[in-house]
């Protein structure tokens, strides 16, 4: 579970450099295939989830190589 959480950690700190999202935001979702390719992170300012606030961005074709859940998706393949 940890290596999961770390993934995850890393997932956010690149979007952060990216600028795909902002720092700070207290919900995020990613939509991530069956090998773990991310290619959608939704995420809202606050914890209410209020849906008029949601943010739906699709990750860059030039970038989704850099957004594989390795660890998270060998989790679900076993």
């Amino acid at each position: 579970m940890q290596a999961i959480n770390e993934e995850m950690l890393s997932m956010i700190a690149l979007a952060n450099l990216y600028g795909f999202i902002p720092t700070g935001i207290s919900e995020i979702e990613w939509t991530v295939d069956s090998v773990g390719q991310a290619t959608i992170i939704e995420y809202w300012p606050t914890g209410d989830r209020i849906d008029e606030q949601r943010v739906n961005l699709h990750i860059p074709a030039e970038h989704r190589h850099k957004f594989v859940f390795n660890q998270t998706a060998s989790l679900f393949r076993k």
